[in-house]
């Protein structure tokens, strides 16, 4: 099956990741809370859908010019919508082209995708950046809520915690696809995780204002499936956190496990120099 995706930056809106709820909060305020994919929201409370959000809320940043012709990056406000989500946005900017309001969202670029969900012989490379997969996670084939942070933080061996982080990512992707109506056979779905980063705890954007935090990590994949480029994942999709794009790479640069290396070869290199 084909799958229409579109990313949409405001060039005239600067959003840093933590002012994603006051972008949310901006577009609900245009649409004047009507169009229920934009706040994902069960009718008349603030509870959060459970359905895969069609419509996701993003910081991205992007290469671009400033007034004095110096290319520099900034962070754009963005709208990622997927499947039925794609005609919404549609709306909403003709919607804000026809009345010229907010003036910060007059001016945009987009890009479509059509992606093929399907299987594949060969797997494709995936890299999920600033991915929250330890929550609290309703295991729907047990009946039961799991603690995956009270998991992580317990003794368990490396070969533990990547089977754990595999299994998550195949969870988010066999729920994806349920949502939209691709079947992936029992048992063929393959993950296979190359590596990962922690990016240490992040604060949670909330509608009460709470002090949530949690652990966020960058991590690379291969999967024997293929998404569509910038879908999200995990907890926080609908709010920046999850994001996925394809790469060919298999390694992640850890600054701290690259500063830990350096250290330790300048301690060896220093001994051997007074050795000498």
């Amino acid at each position: 099956m084909y799958l229409p995706a579109t990313l949409t930056r405001f060039v005239e809106y600067e959003l840093h990741p933590n002012q994603i709820q006051d972008f949310k909060t901006l577009i609900n305020r245009v649409l004047k809370g009507q169009v229920e994919a934009f706040h994902n929201h069960i009718d008349g409370s603030e509870q959060t859908k459970m359905e895969y959000p069609l419509i996701q809320y993003r910081s991205i940043k992007t290469d671009m010019y400033n007034d004095w012709g110096e290319k520099k990056y900034f962070n754009l406000a963005g709208l990622y919508a997927v499947g039925e989500g794609v005609e919404l946005v549609n709306d909403l900017l003709h919607e804000i082209r026809d009345s010229g309001k907010p003036h910060n969202l007059f001016e945009f670029d987009v890009e479509d995708y059509a992606t093929e969900i399907k299987l594949l012989d060969t797997p494709q490379k995936y890299k999920i950046n600033h991915w929250l997969p330890l929550n609290v996670a309703y295991n729907k084939t047990k009946a039961e809520k799991i603690d995956n942070y009270k998991k992580w933080i317990s003794e368990m061996t490396m070969h533990q915690r990547v089977e754990m982080l595999e299994g998550i990512i195949a969870g988010h992707i066999i729920d994806f696809c349920y949502e939209i109506g691709f079947k992936i056979p029992d048992n063929q779905l393959k993950i296979t995780l190359f590596d990962y980063r922690t990016l240490g705890k992040v604060r949670y954007p909330n509608n009460d204002q709470a002090d949530i935090h949690y652990e966020a990590f960058d991590v690379i994949y291969e999967a024997n499936i293929q998404l569509p480029e910038y879908l999200g994942l995990g907890k926080g999709k609908s709010k920046g956190f999850g994001w996925q794009t394809q790469t060919q790479f298999h390694q992640l640069i850890d600054r701290q496990r690259l500063q830990t290396y350096q250290n330790q070869n300048r301690q060896h290199y220093g001994k051997r120099n007074v050795v000498r």
